[in-house]
């Protein structure tokens, strides 16, 4: 099983979110950890091969976790956030980029 690294302030972000949510996020990366893919988890497109983004919809909106597989033998917890729009924000894609070549960078 792969070990787990939480990267900049996402292990306080997804702490912040209902308790549903956390759950979720906490099975999905649970599922990665062991080399499957829970069906909350998809692709996430122009951030590199092996970044996945977990997708939580519950009462008070959507949540993500992004998170990448594809770093030596440990699952890296780039960044969460609530989603507050349809549309991906700019600061949150910055954020998760910057994280990402931190943890490459590792």
């Amino acid at each position: 099983m792969k070990s787990l690294t939480w990267l900049a302030d996402s292990r306080s972000k997804v702490k912040s979110f209902p308790s549903v949510v956390q759950d979720d996020i906490g099975y999905a990366l649970y599922a990665a950890q062991l080399g499957e893919l829970s069906p909350k988890a998809k692709p996430l497109h122009g951030l590199g091969s092996g970044v996945m983004e977990i997708a939580v919809q519950d009462m008070s909106g959507a949540h993500r976790a992004i998170y990448t597989v594809s770093i030596g033998d440990s699952i890296y917890v780039i960044h969460a956030f609530q989603k507050k729009s349809k549309a991906r924000h700019t600061q949150d894609r910055n954020g998760s980029d910057q994280t990402a070549a931190q943890a490459v960078a590792e």
